[in-house]
């Protein structure tokens, strides 16, 4: 809380972050974006896609494209046993995003957030890191999933689904 020269009380917004982990890189994302987390399990490989396009996960009835961060990002390795999913609603589906480790959820005040680094990690579209902000000597950056993938990736994600679709409704026809 600030006042500010004219009298008037200033009140920085908090809000939740959900601080994650990929290779040695910090990443939060705001946690009003999540849908949930869920823990790493069977996908449905789909062939013929971009190879950070880790399949289709059918959870509860809902076809879910999972992308594999640690492919987008370009980083060595493999996914950890302790990866997690992040599920999240963009474009009017549910995408999920293949994360190393899920740190926890972290309080944070707007003025907390600084601008964001001119550092561009390949794999990322531009605008993807929205701020930069320091917990217990790391600097976490402020990852916006929403604007993390280009428009190909995007018309490949439909393309999934598009095909997902079509084998599922082939399979009840048969």
């Amino acid at each position: 809380m600030d006042i500010s020269t004219s009298g008037a009380i200033k009140v920085e917004s908090s809000f939740k972050v959900l601080h994650f982990q990929m290779d040695e890189i910090d990443f939060a994302v705001k946690l009003s974006d999540v849908n949930e987390i869920v823990k790493l399990t069977e996908i449905r490989k789909i062939p013929r896609v971009p190879s950070y396009i880790e399949g289709v996960l059918h959870l509860r009835g809902e076809l879910i494209v999972v992308i594999s961060l640690r492919r987008l990002l370009d980083l060595k390795g493999e996914n950890p046993k302790k990866s997690k999913i992040i599920i999240l609603s963009l474009y009017d589906k549910k995408i999920g995003f293949i994360v190393d480790e899920v740190a926890k959820i972290l309080f944070k005040q707007e003025g907390e957030i600084l601008p964001k680094p001119p550092v561009i990690l390949k794999g990322l579209a531009p605008g993807s890191i929205s701020g930069v902000f320091e917990e217990h000597g790391k600097n976490i950056l402020m990852l916006d999933l929403k604007k993390s993938l280009t428009i190909i990736e995007e018309e490949s994600i439909n393309q999934v689904l598009e095909r997902e679709l079509s084998f599922l409704i082939d399979q009840i026809n048969e």
